[in-house]
């Protein structure tokens, strides 16, 4: 909340700031026409140059709150992206058996505080990439994983399995 307040302050001295500026403008602009001391005359080239500056900044306009609009849908992104991250790792222990994990999920967490801090610029952008290497450092390494227990003599032949080392003389099915 300290940090929402903080900004909108940000943004209203730069808008007072402007606004000071502009008046400025336009109080020499008035000074200038009324001693006659203007150097550029109004044409039908100025004006023209003056429409097309516009026309080119209507142009740009566009483009820039078409990419505002994109830029919105980031953080949703992000978090969708590190949610999959996420839940990608939460499986692995799944597949393998024992594979720890707990600190990959803490650094995808630390990662996920990290965009946080650095889109309400709260941290710097080479502290965020150290985020980013350490959670890629710890999600990417290969696991170390606990050997499986030793399996009991006479269970680990194909004959030992529920359908046997020839499947034709165990699965009706096949012998059919």
């Amino acid at each position: 909340m300290h940090g929402s307040w903080k900004r909108n302050w940000k943004r209203i001295g730069v808008m007072g700031r402007v606004i000071v500026f502009v008046g400025a403008l336009a109080m020499s602009k008035i000074i200038v026409h009324r001693l006659g001391l203007e150097v550029i005359s109004v044409n039908p080239l100025f004006s023209a140059l003056v429409a097309s500056s516009v026309f080119l900044f209507g142009f740009l306009l566009n483009g820039v709150l078409t990419d505002y609009k994109e830029s919105e849908k980031l953080p949703a992104e992000i978090a969708t992206a590190l949610e999959l991250v996420a839940r990608e790792v939460s499986a692995v222990p799944l597949h393998t058996p024992g594979a720890p994990v707990a600190a990959d999920l803490a650094s995808v967490g630390n990662l996920n505080k990290a965009i946080l801090n650095w889109i309400r610029g709260e941290l710097s952008t080479k502290l965020m990439m150290i985020s980013y290497d350490r959670a890629h450092e710890h999600v990417s390494k290969p696991k170390a994983v606990p050997p499986a227990p030793a399996s009991p003599a006479g269970t680990s032949s194909p004959a030992d399995l529920p359908w046997g080392s020839n499947r034709s003389e165990s699965n009706p099915a096949q012998s059919a």
